[in-house]
């Protein structure tokens, strides 16, 4: 069975598994590559240049006159991860020919952080390892869970891990960040100004390592 021919702004072109290249129906060549669908894994699309007028379209658009990260990340930033690879030659051959891409004004380029859709290695983030203090102190994690709650930022005279038992003792969790159950922050030097506005705009109060030190004695 023949592939279907489309007609896309007065040239033929061949679906189908591109060859590189095709010659259209007036006898010009259009030269093609295929990019795997950057939104659907598992499509691809095709990218044609025509050497005599200079345009490069793609399918995913039919063929129309829009710019798209399977023109922009192959022929302008020289990526070749999402082209197959029997058409690297040919990528490499239209980004020798054509002039330089200037993409349209606002694009941003959001292809870069699909490092998958790019050929890149990708890292998976581990497992976040569950907590257990409640153990340590000999109580239910329900009850751990169901004590106020302190964030400790910046630098102090006592080590971290003495502040935090020292806050166990006293009947409080110690936690990383700001949440809806934080009743406190205890600041040091340095702090940091992001645990500081996001104190200020849930209304946690913030306290001195000196007015902590007398809150949890008294």
């Amino acid at each position: 069975m023949r592939p279907t021919a489309v007609i896309a702004g007065g040239r033929r072109i061949r679906r189908g598994r591109p060859r590189g290249r095709v010659a259209d129906w007036r006898g010009e060549m259009i030269l093609k590559i295929c990019v795997r669908s950057k939104s659907n894994p598992g499509h691809h699309h095709f990218v044609s240049y025509d050497t005599d007028c200079g345009q490069v379209r793609c399918s995913c658009s039919d063929f129309d006159d829009i710019y798209c990260a399977h023109i922009d990340a192959p022929l302008r930033a020289g990526e070749r991860g999402m082209v197959f690879e029997q058409d690297h030659e040919t990528a490499d051959r239209i980004m020798a020919m054509m002039p330089p891409i200037e993409p349209p004004v606002g694009w941003k380029a959001s292809w870069q952080r699909n490092k998958a859709w790019r050929g890149l290695p990708t890292r998976k983030r581990a497992a976040p390892t569950k907590s257990t203090r409640h153990a340590a102190l000999g109580i239910s994690e329900e009850d751990m869970l169901r004590r106020p709650c302190v964030v400790f930022t910046g630098t102090f005279s006592v080590s971290r891990n003495e502040l935090v038992a020292q806050a166990e003792q006293h009947g409080w969790r110690a936690a990383g960040m700001i949440n809806f159950q934080t009743r406190a922050l205890v600041v040091g030097e340095k702090a940091g100004g992001r645990k500081l506005r996001a104190a200020e705009a849930a209304g946690v109060e913030i306290l001195s390592l000196a007015s902590w030190s007398e809150r949890i004695s008294g």
